[in-house]
């Protein structure tokens, strides 16, 4: 597995000033933004643009927990070339083959908070996740094609109609997501933040078996992105 290289970068506002009421127990918030896909998954599948709501529970000035939504539509068609034979056996001429998709997620993630009296307050958070992800293939080819593709959720090591590889296809796994962000009172219940976050969601596996002169592998589906958000607290 090719180890991702991330880099959360916020910048720290010095901007201090009393707060005008009590930290409130229970926040909600909403936003949007934009996933790049990283690793080996961005060959395979196109970045997204995503919609974030969720719900914050402070435990003290410093410690919280949240649930969270996302909603990544991948905006971004992906599109390879395969070999394509009329029959079995037969010669093969490169044919297109897209995918596009999207993702629902939920995480629990643990907040932690800088001085919640300042009116900029930098937070980071950590925790797990459930990540459902589905692809539609689609191709104008005819034919028979060999493919195994993990993050397409299709794996078929010996040549196989187009039929059975063209659809619409899911799997629902586990995940963790961490990062960091910042706050900025905006007025005494509303804030507007930013946050970066990495994720790292465990896909299937598929056992491929020997063919010809290639050996028995194991290919794995996990993905991994880079959000971007930007939202409201209230």
């Amino acid at each position: 597995m090719r180890t991702t290289v991330w880099l959360v970068a916020v910048a720290l506002l010095g901007i201090t000033v009393p707060a005008g009421a009590q930290e409130r127990k229970v926040e909600g918030y909403v936003g949007g933004g934009y996933s790049a896909i990283v690793g080996e998954a961005r060959d395979h599948t196109g970045d997204a643009g995503v919609f974030q709501a969720g719900v914050q529970f402070n435990f003290t000035p410093k410690l919280g927990f949240r649930t969270n939504y996302d909603y990544s539509a991948l905006g971004k068609e992906k599109t390879v070339l395969l070999p394509v034979s009329p029959t079995p056996g037969a010669s093969t001429s490169l044919q297109e083959f897209s995918a596009d998709g999207h993702m629902h997620d939920v995480t629990f993630d643990l907040v932690m908070k800088g001085n919640s009296a300042a009116r900029a307050v930098p937070y980071g958070l950590v925790g797990p996740g459930i990540f459902h992800r589905t692809v539609n293939l689609t191709t104008p080819a005819t034919g028979f094609t060999t493919i195994c593709d993990p993050y397409w959720y299709v794996c078929y090591p010996v040549a196989v109609s187009v039929d059975q590889v063209i659809g619409t296809r899911s799997s629902t796994d586990f995940g963790m997501n961490f990062g960091g962000g910042m706050s900025f009172k905006v007025g005494e219940r509303t804030s507007v933040y930013f946050d970066v976050r990495y994720i790292y969601v465990w896909g299937p596996t598929f056992d491929v078996p020997a063919v010809g002169s290639n050996p028995a592998r194991s290919v794995h589906g996990n993905a991994q992105a880079i959000p971007f958000t930007f939202g409201v607290r209230f």
